[in-house]
């Protein structure tokens, strides 16, 4: 199980207290979430879940010996029966783990009632599945191109595609279904969580988020939170299946609930042809100061008067700049930038001011303000700086440019 886990995970698992306390229940019960990721010949399975009684005294969960096991919790005794460790101090104990060559014991004991225990187990083998075939997808002047075949054994629901900062909604893709990724719209991340499409394909014509779909919304932040945290070519393919076996318990018998998600690892393309697409300049900025903050591919300011420098590419020819607004949370628009905005003149020494909502910035342009290193000063002005607000979204750019040795 690898470093740090458990840390992230904890982030993780917090959505399973949304569950509350059934004062129906008359054994304990467990709440859980498993991942299955899906690459190569390889599967890996994480399940993050939690074990709650409606009574304080004690009782056991055997677990398949294949799975690692490690508590979400501190003041956990963990036993290995090859050395016998901590038998002089166990009578002691709230939570304790067994090793044992037929079976792993999870030992539970004097905790209050419907406390949360928290867990992970791992566990990588070779996949006797479908394997998932080499997937070209290309995301480009901000448009998505190619197709994924779903050749796994799923029937996958709520799929999304996510890649650094931004997300797309596939929807419900069955096994050996082909989808086309040419009409599927891309949306900043942190939009993607708050946006109205979003809720209204969750809410269910106006009804309340279910528990499951609550939980597909918990897994989805997550991992938009924890498994993209800078700019890559990686990206996931995921979607919930309706396999419901928490196949890790073996004779407990204890009633499990929870949702299986599917992840499958892929790499998105920024090229078309010679050119590359830039989306993320937002990300390659020096700060002349401490004035700024980055989040989820927005660029804030909180100063009236903020310099930054921005890294075109360095291989990159033939640059068009984009200005693009802020794709920012309906609830958070009094961060709107409202302000002037200018670029440092290379030739001249001087700031010239540009007209925002301009869309592009072509070649013939841009030439006399960016550097030999492909560089770029922006200045940002702040109009409606108040006491009440600290913080605002200025202008994203974006940059489509010919790579150097295509151009020669």
């Amino acid at each position: 199980m690898g470093g740090g886990i458990a840390l992230t995970s904890v982030i993780f698992v917090i959505f399973i207290y949304m569950i509350g306390k059934d004062t129906r229940k008359t054994a304990p019960f467990i709440d859980y979430v498993k991942i299955k990721t899906i690459a190569d010949n390889i599967v890996e399975e994480e399940i993050y879940f939690t074990v709650k009684a409606p009574f304080n005294s004690g009782y056991t969960l055997f677990v398949d010996n294949s799975y690692n096991i490690a508590p979400l919790k501190e003041g956990c005794i963990v036993q290995d029966q090859q050395f016998d460790t901590y038998k002089d101090i166990a009578d002691n104990y709230q939570v304790e783990i067994e090793y044992q060559k037929e079976e792993n014991k999870i030992k539970i004991q004097d905790v209050e009632v419907f406390s949360t225990e928290l867990f992970q187990v791992d566990k990588i083998e070779n996949s006797r599945e479908t394997l998932i075939p080499e997937i070209d997808i290309t995301y480009f002047d901000g448009y998505l191109s190619g197709e994924f075949q779903n050749e796994s054994a799923y029937d996958l629901e709520d799929v999304i595609l996510m890649f650094y900062d931004h997300v797309a909604i596939i929807g419900d893709v069955k096994s050996g279904e082909t989808i086309d990724f040419s009409s599927i719209e891309v949306m900043n991340s942190n939009q993607f969580l708050h946006s109205a499409e979003t809720t209204k394909k969750m809410e269910n014509s106006g009804k309340k988020l279910t528990l499951e779909e609550k939980r597909h919304k918990a897994v989805w932040k997550y991992f938009l939170e924890n498994k993209i945290l800078s700019y890559s070519k990686e990206a996931y393919i995921l979607g919930f299946t309706e396999e419901s076996d928490f196949n890790l318990q073996l004779d407990s018998g204890y009633e499990a609930r929870g949702v299986t998600l599917i992840c499958m690892p892929i790499t998105i393309r920024y090229e078309k042809d010679d050119m590359v697409y830039n989306p993320y300049l937002n990300d390659f900025a020096y700060r002349e100061s401490y004035s700024t903050d980055y989040y989820s591919g927005i660029l804030y300011v909180y100063e009236k008067e903020t310099i930054v420098t921005f890294d075109l590419g360095s291989r990159l020819t033939e640059l068009t700049l984009f200005i693009k607004e802020p794709e920012i949370n309906v609830l958070d628009s009094e961060l709107k930038f409202k302000g002037n905005m200018y670029f440092l003149n290379i030739k001249t020494g001087e700031y010239e001011r540009i007209i925002y909502d301009k869309a592009e910035i072509y070649p013939e342009e841009l030439e006399r303000y960016v550097t030999e290193e492909n560089q770029m000063t922006v200045k940002y002005m702040v109009d409606n700086i108040d006491d009440s607000n600290d913080l605002y979204a200025v202008p994203i750019f974006e940059v489509i440019g010919r790579k150097t040795n295509a151009a020669n």
